[in-house]
């Protein structure tokens, strides 16, 4: 269970991968200029202020949009409950005929039921 080089020599990783000193190297921009190409550095963003200034402006974005997102939530809650509402008031109204249409059948098939045994 030996090894051929200890985990710490790096100098075996480098031969057997070539392409491990690119991928360290810091990435690299390729612009044109009066006909000439410039290599350059790739710089990151500028940070405007102290880390700590940042985070809190940063602090202050999130609390914005969870105040955004809290208030949009509310009023989808609000339209859905108006339009339960509605809604269980239109079917209630429909029940309602409904139930008149019901008692109103009735009423017709008992009188036609007098009318037959009239007959009779």
């Amino acid at each position: 269970m030996s090894s051929s080089g200890s985990p710490k020599d790096n100098s075996s990783m480098n031969v057997d991968n070539p392409y491990m000193n690119e991928l360290k190297m810091h990435p690299k921009e390729l612009s044109l200029k009066d006909g000439k190409v410039q290599v350059e550095d790739v710089r990151g963003p500028k940070g405007e202020g102290s880390l700590e200034a940042r985070m809190e402006k940063m602090d202050q974005e999130v609390f914005m949009s969870k105040k955004m997102a809290e208030r949009e939530l509310d009023i989808i809650h609000k339209i859905n409950d108006e339009l339960v509402g509605e809604h269980k008031k239109e079917v209630g109204g429909l029940w309602d005929d409904i139930f008149s249409l019901h008692e109103t059948t009735n009423k017709l098939q008992a009188q036609l039921y007098d009318v037959q045994n009239q007959n009779s």
